[in-house]
């Protein structure tokens, strides 16, 4: 099974040869999510994070490298990513920082009832169900579009899983961010940090990373551009 260094810990991955999953690899978003959110993690003391889409747990690995004190969930609707997940947490002996649950984030007050977490991560698909290129990989096609339910959906389950006083945090295409400020608002949150994301100056974003809160006024202040 392929697999690099993320800082101390061994990353496990997508390799179709011996586990049958081939799906998304470490990315750019996954890495700039991780780094926009820790210095609010940071300040806010947070304890419990959970990551909705964790794939082969990436993110909670990026998470541990920078406080091994924090307490992070995942949740994957991929069988086979989740049992990559799984490896990297025993490789890693990570058993009391991490966890992850095969899971549908559509049904996740089932497996996780009414657990709450002062923090919520997701960086989920960009692509609406239907549109843009379809992958003949089924684990690429499902983190790339949106087979498992939509936008909505998600901030649905974020709503449900976060502390009153607590921060989500989203990586998400910029074609689509205002469609993600609209939903949030609609779940009555606000953004409170917003950066984007470009391959060169003066091209546009492809990316942006957002904080909400519950009540929070939309903030017009975009943190300095992130070139990638």
């Amino acid at each position: 099974m392929g697999h690099e260094m993320i800082g101390p810990f061994l990353y496990f991955q997508a390799d179709a040869g011996t586990s049958g999953y081939n799906g998304q690899k470490l990315t750019s978003d996954s890495v700039a999510l991780t780094e926009f959110a820790v210095p609010s993690l940071l300040e806010d003391k947070v304890e419990e994070i959970l990551e909705l889409g964790t794939g082969t747990g990436a993110i909670p690995l990026l998470l541990l490298c920078r406080n091994r004190k924090w307490r992070i969930t995942g949740i994957e609707v991929n069988e086979k990513a989740c049992e990559i997940a799984q490896k990297n947490i025993s490789e890693n002996e990570l058993f009391s920082e991490f966890s992850v649950f095969l899971c549908d984030w559509r049904k996740s007050g089932e497996k996780l009832k009414k657990r709450k977490y002062d923090a919520v991560l997701a960086n989920p698909p960009y692509v609406k169900k239907g549109s843009g290129r379809v992958s003949p990989n089924d684990a690429r096609q499902a983190a790339r579009c949106e087979e498992f339910g939509g936008l909505g959906e998600l901030i649905e389950a974020v709503a449900r899983h976060l502390k009153d006083d607590g921060s989500a945090y989203f990586c998400y295409a910029f074609s689509r961010f205002e469609e993600l400020r609209d939903e949030l608002r609609k779940a009555g949150f606000g953004l409170s940090r917003v950066s984007y994301y470009r391959g060169k100056k003066g091209a546009d974003p492809a990316f942006v990373c957002v904080e909400a809160r519950r009540g929070f006024e939309n903030s017009d202040t975009v943190e300095a551009d992130v070139f990638i």
